[in-house]
């Protein structure tokens, strides 16, 4: 029997200011400042979550878990977005906005399962209530009001018919918010051209995972994941009619499903010299409904490999080197195709103590730049590079503070969605 209560609280905020001056270098006007503008945003979020969990046996190897959570948030962004005039940066245009967005849900859930034999079963669902209210204080016709209800099923089944192998099948299905920052409706100019803005009336995304295992010695996994999404969103780059601008937003589209096929292999050899972690496997994805009555249809296959050795120099003296390597092939997103690309990093680590010194280079090829063509369903399209992480050195030292034999609690903190959601 076990009884567990938990209380959290969160304070977070964020501040913003951007500058953009823009010049001309015509020749008939040279270095004529043409636009100058200034954009700040402040974000203040505040949360409270509390959660209550029951677990108790029943008997002939049945056992039941009930219990409750509750958690409000309120998210305050003030934005200013102001043309230079003079010495001040003024609001001509009604740009600027103050959004207040409180949310609650309540949550009830019960589940039971039973093991027995080489058998493990689980039933259960969830009851989840939700109340968000938008508050557009520039633009009441963007303010909203919803109330929704939910139940999520879930199920597991598991089998271990003896050591050597294991089997394991589960059905999740859940709800996904957006983040916080992806309601309010301010616009953010990366140049006099392009801007991107938030969606107020971004719904909720329902989702659904089924989950295959098979284990085979401890060694080697064998894995097939289905993801269903029913309202799905993303971001979306689409021409302003009538202009050379384009906005990038947040919208609803319809439904996408993926489809993941995974080998995993991981084992320590040579006495513990080495470990090596390796997958090799892939996921098909399909993306179908429509944006602003541009349809949306894209599917394809994306393979993917990952290694990971960790090799032991020296155990006298705790020396030990360390390899990461991961490729993903092309993506299929809603709009974007993402082209191949690979990283790779390697490190020297040392401990001594509770010390730990390490080294390393960091995406050793030069190799990892993010590639992506748009189809804007325009009478264009454009492609644009990001390289994120160019080749470098980094070297770190860390150290553990208190008795490392003591167990870490739990991670049961019920904010930890609301966390998700700061990004």
């Amino acid at each position: 029997m076990r009884l567990n209560i938990d209380f959290d609280f969160l304070k977070y905020g964020n501040y913003n200011r951007q500058n953009d001056i823009t010049h001309s270098e015509k020749p008939e006007m040279p270095h004529t400042l043409l636009l100058d503008y200034r954009q700040r945003q402040n974000i203040n979020i505040t949360n409270w979550a509390g959660k209550i969990d029951f677990k108790t046996p029943l008997g002939n190897g049945y056992s039941m878990n009930i219990g409750s959570e509750v958690y409000t948030t309120r998210s305050d962004a003030n934005s200013f977005f102001g043309h230079k005039e003079g010495e001040q940066y003024v609001d001509k245009y009604g740009q600027s906005n103050h959004f207040i967005y409180d949310e609650t849900v309540a949550a009830g859930f019960l589940s039971f399962s039973k093991s027995f034999s080489k058998w493990a079963l689980m039933l259960g669902a969830r009851l989840e209530y939700t109340h968000g209210k938008g508050d557009v204080k520039n633009n009441p016709e963007q303010n909203f009001n919803r109330n929704d209800w939910d139940v999520f099923p879930s199920a597991s089944i598991s089998y271990m018919p003896n050591e050597k192998h294991s089997f394991s099948l589960s059905l999740q299905s859940g709800v996904r918010r957006p983040e916080f920052a992806l309601l309010n409706p301010f616009r953010n100019y990366t140049s006099e051209t392009s801007y991107s803005e938030n969606n107020p009336f971004l719904k909720y995304m329902r989702t659904y995972n089924i989950d295959f295992y098979y284990t085979l010695n401890y060694k080697y996994v064998f894995a097939v994941n289905h993801f269903i999404s029913r309202n799905s969103w993303t971001m979306f780059r689409l021409p302003v009619e009538g202009t050379n601008t384009v906005r990038s937003l947040f919208d609803n589209y319809g439904n996408s499903r993926i489809t993941t096929f995974n080998f995993m292999w991981n084992e320590s050899l040579f006495n513990n010299y080495l470990y090596v972690n390796y997958a090799l496997g892939g996921y098909y994805s399909y993306n179908k409904g429509q944006i602003e009555n541009q349809p949306v249809r894209r599917y394809g296959f994306t393979p993917t490999l990952q290694f990971m050795n960790f090799v032991t120099l020296s155990k006298k003296y705790k020396w030990s080197l360390d390899i990461y390597y991961n490729m993903m092939g092309r993506e299929h997103m809603p709009q974007t195709l993402r082209k191949t690309n690979h990283y790779m990093y390697a490190s020297i680590r040392k401990n001594l103590k509770q010390w730990t010194f390490t080294a390393g280079v960091y995406n050793i090829f030069n190799s990892y730049n993010e590639e992506y063509s748009v189809n804007t369903g325009a009478d264009y399209n454009y492609a644009f590079t990001m390289k994120n992480n160019p080749r470098n050195v980094q070297v770190g030292v860390t150290y553990n503070f208190g008795n490392q034999k003591v167990k870490g609690s739990r991670n049961k903190r019920t904010n930890n969605e609301i966390k998700r959601r700061l990004q």
